[in-house]
């Protein structure tokens, strides 16, 4: 009954609970972390310190000497309740089992359990992890740490609000985000990611668009550490957008199934064709999703393939959007479509020759104008169709392939 009662606060998160008995003051949980420092360091059970590294390490209390504080930890115990295969289990066990005091060193004795937890890689519970909960400074990082590795096997989970505080056992405390991020949130995180092979971020969801509403949820995500790095050097390109912290969860959450190289790609295609989207949030999604930088043009041209015949069609690199419009000029020549042809000349003369004085012009207003020239040059795209021609293009400089098609209507 009492092995059920200490699961109870974690049974939605992880099945296990760590108690320390008696409860760790400032100081013992100083000197417990210390320990297992030294224990990763050393490899070994045994530990000398001198009392004048410990006044450094340790502010004792008025009247407390090193040995009334060395007399009192060596009764706190550890208490770790666990489910396995549908058993409650309970191992309890001291976090020194001696000590011995000479002049001015203490030499310690750490507990075999505690010893083998961190340096045993046979250890018998080593999938509860107790390394990482052990070295935790409060049992709110190990109930977010519990939380987090239940839910890791995503890219990333969403909670409300309520249910965080609930699960860090902060129900009461907190009213304001701001208290709650920079006691709780902020420092919890800082142990985790030691022991998280993945590095874990969060965003503030609110409960509308408005800057200052109220905060509802936080969703975690889990980034790869080196694709996170990389991911970072893909900011500077959407600062300058006002909902960029969104834009950035987007590339952080896609880091976990797609590659740097991937995601900068498709993200250097939006960019290039933004003035094409009435949504660029959702347009970054998509692109992403279907790779657009490599499909998106191919699947156009498929469209109109069924019921035309493709003349050309090209593929290469064009960093110079001139020299793309010159290669598509030249294809329309070849293949002697004369009324775009020669409409195509009297633009191009007006641009270079006239670009303010036809800046009103009529034949600035000519659908050929409108998809080599401003579409060309504002979206990226183009698209023109007369009674007996599709020409279709897409530019995109140095981010991938530029393609065009030119495709001759079946009568």
């Amino acid at each position: 009954m009492e092995v059920t009662k200490n699961l109870k606060k974690v049974s939605d998160l992880s099945n296990i609970n760590i108690i320390f008995k008696k409860k760790l003051s400032k100081n013992d949980h100083i000197f417990k972390n210390y320990i297992i420092k030294k224990i990763l360091q050393n490899k070994k059970r045994e530990l000398k310190i001198s009392l004048i590294s410990l006044e450094k390490l340790i502010k004792l209390q008025h009247g407390e000497t090193f040995e009334i504080f060395l007399k009192k930890f060596s009764e706190k115990n550890i208490e770790i309740t666990f489910k396995e295969k549908n058993n409650f289990k309970t191992l309890y066990f001291v976090i020194i089992s001696s000590y011995f005091l000479e002049n001015t060193n203490v030499s310690i004795t750490i507990s075999e359990e505690l010893f083998n937890i961190f340096c045993n890689k046979e250890y018998r519970y080593k999938d509860l992890n107790l390394n990482a909960l052990l070295s935790f400074s409060n049992k709110t990082t190990q109930n977010l740490f519990l939380y987090l590795q239940k839910k890791s096997t995503n890219n990333y989970t969403e909670i409300s609000l309520m249910e965080l505080k609930n699960i860090l056992e902060v129900e009461e405390l907190y009213p304001r985000f701001y208290d709650l991020e920079k006691n709780i949130l902020i420092p919890a995180l800082k142990e985790i990611n030691l022991f998280f092979d993945n590095k874990i971020t969060y965003r503030k969801i609110r409960e509308n668009s408005f800057i200052n509403s109220k905060i509802i949820k936080i969703e975690f995500n889990f980034n790869n550490c080196n694709s996170y790095t990389e991911i970072i050097d893909l900011f500077p390109l959407i600062d300058k957008f006002p909902n960029n912290e969104i834009l950035k969860n987007i590339l952080i959450k896609n880091s976990g199934n797609y590659e740097y190289l991937y995601l900068k790609r498709n993200l250097e295609y939006t960019l290039l064709h933004q003035e094409d989207y009435d949504n660029f949030d959702e347009a970054l999604i998509k692109n992403i999703f279907y790779n657009s930088s490599e499909t998106f043009f191919k699947t156009e041209v498929i469209k109109y393939q069924k019921n035309n015949i493709t003349l050309y069609k090209e593929s290469r690199f064009y960093s110079n959007l001139e020299k793309f419009r010159e290669e598509i000029f030249k294809q329309i020549k070849i293949y002697h479509i004369e009324n775009v042809l020669f409409i195509f000349n009297i633009v191009k003369i007006s641009l270079n020759i006239f670009s303010q004085i036809y800046k009103n012009n009529e034949i600035l207003k000519n659908p050929i104008y409108n998809s080599f020239f401003y579409d060309l040059e504002k979206k990226g795209r183009c698209f023109f169709e007369n009674e007996n021609y599709i020409i279709i293009a897409e530019f995109n400089s140095n981010c991938c392939e530029s393609y065009f098609a030119i495709l001759k209507k079946s009568k």
